[in-house]
């Protein structure tokens, strides 16, 4: 059974515009701002060397989702001092690269809302800036009171590369498991935001058993963020998102939304059929929207969003009450809030 279609529906509908993630105003302090002031000053450094490319990252208007984690996970624990700042900039210069180095692989046209630098440069510069971009993280996590955290990132850029290279290897692979897409969005989504969790808890002077708690908070809390990410590529608008949308379908990485499809009972069969024939219609991808809305797929992945964040929520219960938790609790909202309503 397949979907009504229309000829002139050719993409995605984009019609419900998600909620942004705002910075909560309790980072509106000398130190988040010293943390800006030394992010602006590592770009502009590269910049020198790199030319216009790394303006492009400069001029973008980026959540800094995870600069605020290392910042808030801190913030149970002790005030930030220089040592906060200086790992929440290296945490943003290595999700910059990351970025600069999916668009490569993914052949984005856009990040941000304006061209990617593989777009603007050309693969070869896109490459070296986000090398750069790693390069300059850990010549700041270099710092004599950064080492004890430096492994941490180290470990969550292998797991990022490890899930980057699985994903490559499993283009288009119609068996492809809910256990293994959770696996991978640990890797390629969590693994940064668990190390930013887990940094800010040790530079605070937090005991192992609280940094481990704050890892797993920030591992739960990465899963529902990409599960969120990937219900946006079907119902986004592109102006919020500042990337096209079903872009990840596209490219042949099937995600949650479309796994679901895959079990559905009446539109699994037609969608299996169709993808094997590899000669797709025009209309497939609005045929495919209409299928995910009716049979309930991007229902049950939000489900799954919620399911995660409500894991990373319950992992804070022990923390008493405070201004640092009620922040990561806002925080944790805000990224089930970008869900456009159901």
């Amino acid at each position: 059974m397949s979907p009504e279609t229309s000829a002139a529906d050719t993409d995605f509908p984009t019609a419900v515009d998600p909620a942004p993630l705002t910075s909560p105003s309790l980072l509106s302090t000398p130190e988040w701002e010293l943390f800006r002031k030394h992010l602006h000053d590592s770009l502009v450094h590269l910049e020198s060397s790199l030319g216009p490319s790394v303006s492009l990252l400069q001029t973008s208007n980026g959540k800094q989702l995870r600069p605020l984690l290392v910042f808030s996970a801190a913030a149970l624990f002790s005030p930030p001092r220089e040592e906060t700042v200086q790992a929440a900039v290296a945490a943003e210069l290595i999700h910059l690269a990351s970025l600069v180095h999916d668009d490569v692989i993914d052949q984005a046209p856009l990040r941000r809302g304006q061209p990617s630098i593989n777009a603007a440069q050309g693969n070869q510069t896109a490459v070296l800036a986000g090398d750069s971009l790693f390069a300059e993280a850990f010549r700041v996590l270099s710092a004599p009171g950064l080492i004890p955290v430096m492994p941490y990132f180290v470990a969550a850029i292998q797991a990022m590369c490890a899930g980057e290279i699985r994903q490559g290897q499993s283009q288009f692979a119609l068996d492809r498991s809910r256990r293994d897409y959770l696996h991978r969005s640990g890797q390629k989504t969590g693994s940064l935001i668990e190390a930013c969790c887990r940094a800010g808890a040790t530079i605070a002077g937090a005991d192992k058993t609280d940094v481990n708690r704050l890892g797993k908070f920030g591992r739960f809390l990465g899963i529902g963020f990409q599960v969120v990410d990937d219900v946006l590529d079907f119902t986004g608008q592109e102006k919020e998102l500042g990337k096209p949308t079903g872009n990840d379908f596209r490219q042949g990485n099937l995600t949650l939304p479309i796994i679901y499809l895959l079990q559905d009972p009446t539109y699994g069969t037609w969608f299996r059929e169709t993808l094997e024939k590899k000669t797709w219609p025009p209309t497939l991808a609005f045929q495919t929207y209409k299928a995910l809305e009716q049979s309930g797929a991007l229902e049950r992945s939000r489900d799954t969003a919620e399911a995660y964040i409500a894991k990373a929520k319950k992992v804070l219960s022990p923390f008493p009450p405070s201004a640092a938790l009620d922040l990561l609790s806002e925080i944790t909202q805000g990224i089930l809030d970008r869900l456009p309503a159901s």
